[in-house]
């Protein structure tokens, strides 16, 4: 009945019953489309949530580590590499190091710590240094 009164109704305007079904498609798809969005959001984000950090490495060490006492750390050219749980991984940008990058060194200093945080997960690496005592 209700498929008779709307055919009888578009032909009464001039409209053809394809026109109609087409129509009714678009506002149909045009409702659906937030919904099939939010839901391909929600199964990404799932997706990326369960990628979690497991290391990080250093996969080149800086231009210099080897020092004088009195001399500060540079850290230039050191790279790092953040290790996920899905086997991906990707170049990141230490959250810290110890010493700190333009840190006063002394015989003392023997290694640098790198630090990596996302979230509340963090991993570390570290490399080895030289600092020889100052002439006199």
């Amino acid at each position: 009945m209700f498929k008779k009164n709307i055919q009888a109704k578009a032909q009464w305007i001039g409209i053809s019953a394809l026109t109609i079904l087409i129509l009714f498609s678009i506002i149909a798809a045009c409702t659906l489309e937030p919904e099939i969005s939010k839901l391909k959001d929600e199964a990404e984000g799932s997706a990326i949530r369960s990628k979690t950090l497991t290391s990080i490495e250093i996969t080149v060490q800086p231009t210099k580590t080897s020092y004088t006492a009195g001399e500060t750390l540079d850290l230039t050219g050191l790279e790092v590499k953040a290790n996920y749980s899905d086997k991906s991984s990707k170049t990141v940008t230490p959250t810290s190091t110890t010493p700190a990058d333009g840190a006063v060194l002394s015989i003392t200093h023997t290694k640098v710590t790198v630090s990596y945080k996302e979230g509340n997960i963090t991993r570390t690496d570290e490399f080895n240094i030289t600092v020889n005592a100052a002439s006199s």
